[in-house]
């Protein structure tokens, strides 16, 4: 068992890393060749390593990490950090030489930071590197698709979540956009446009960075990305996108124009999502990082997520750790004041720009 760095992402190795995507039941859209080609193609990382792990010359794990800048202190990580959830590296996690050799490999760049990770993977770390330093930072909720008597799946509370839309449900029509997502984020892009997300200043597509990304992974996962757009008298009104791996969906947005608040939208949108992803046979439905009533109304499964810190020296971990801390604070305060907190994001877009 031998761990290789690369620097570079060459032929034969990317060949070997989707073939391995393709077989591994580890398999999710973060640890894909496809979204490490996203994040190069559409975020611009020129520094970057890629943790291949052998096995008698076959690849059996792999990791991806760009390099950045935290605080003033080197570390590479997987980006973009709000975007990532899941264990963000291609292994068997029961194999403890694959385990072993990748995550000591980790540790030997010097920072590591990782953010989402879910608390199966953090005691995997914690049992490897005991030093590393941990942060609870949010929850993971998935929801399994259950039954009815009839074979159609069960969607808690369906029938609330569609109140007062029955005598004008023929108004609304569901697209799936699966070979022309390119174009259909034209669509996305307006409806995020016009949220209640960037009223306050937070929308997801705000940041050129974002799009770009967004259109890269829509060209490279090609059939795998999926856009869901609810459309009221033919205006797009909410948007949802997600990545298709296996039996499993993995929701990663969702928003909807503000002046159809009153019939809400993203509960309409949901009910018509797990309807068209049962007739395709997932079983699975996970809805990324982040909590809040929709996702709690319909599952109350749900995973801790934490953010980690792998450095063998204890008091650059600590500084990261802290600093991070002492933001997230500042951030929590600032977003829980929706005029200040509007301000701030559009000033700091100013200054971007600018």
């Amino acid at each position: 068992m031998k761990a290789q760095i690369y620097k570079k992402i060459e032929p034969e190795l990317l060949k070997e890393w989707t073939k391995l995507w393709q077989e591994s039941p580890a398999a999710t859209h973060v640890n894909s060749p496809n979204w490490f080609l996203s994040v190069i193609d559409g975020l611009k990382y020129k520094e970057y390593i890629i943790i291949a792990v052998y096995d008698r010359k076959k690849l059996v794990g792999i990791a991806s990490l760009v390099e950045e800048k935290m605080y003033g202190l080197k570390i590479y990580t997987v980006v973009p950090n709000s975007f990532v959830c899941g264990v963000p590296f291609l292994f068997d996690t029961t194999k403890t030489k694959i385990t072993k050799t990748l995550i000591n490999k980790l540790v030997s760049l010097g920072a590591v930071y990782l953010d989402n990770i879910p608390e199966s993977f953090k005691d995997i770390l914690a049992n490897i590197f005991p030093a590393n330093r941990t942060t609870l930072s949010s929850i993971n909720y998935y929801m399994p698709f259950t039954y009815k008597n009839d074979g159609k799946v069960m969607i808690p509370q369906r029938t609330r979540m569609l109140k007062g839309t029955q005598d004008i449900e023929e108004k609304f029509n569901f697209k799936c956009f699966t070979k022309n997502s390119i174009k259909a984020l034209e669509t996305v892009f307006l409806v995020d446009d016009k949220s209640r997300k960037q009223d306050r200043g937070y929308n997801t597509f705000a940041d050129e960075q974002i799009v770009r990304f967004y259109q890269s992974l829509a060209q490279h996962f090609k059939g795998r990305l999926e856009i869901h757009i609810l459309y009221f008298e033919n205006n797009p009104i909410a948007y949802e996108i997600g990545f298709l791996v296996g039996k499993i969906y993995y929701g990663s947005q969702l928003s909807f124009a503000s002046k159809y608040a009153t019939y809400f939208p993203g509960k309409i949108l949901l009910v018509k999502l797990i309807e068209e992803l049962d007739a395709k046979g997932i079983t699975t439905m996970d809805m990324g990082s982040g909590g809040g009533m929709l996702k709690s109304n319909l599952t109350k499964e749900c995973i801790s997520l934490y953010q980690i810190i792998l450095s063998k020296n204890i008091f650059q971990s600590l500084y990261i750790q802290k600093i991070k801390q002492a933001r997230t604070f500042a951030y929590d305060q600032l977003h829980s004041h929706v005029k200040t907190y509007t301000t701030y994001r559009n000033l700091k877009k100013f200054i971007r720009l600018h």
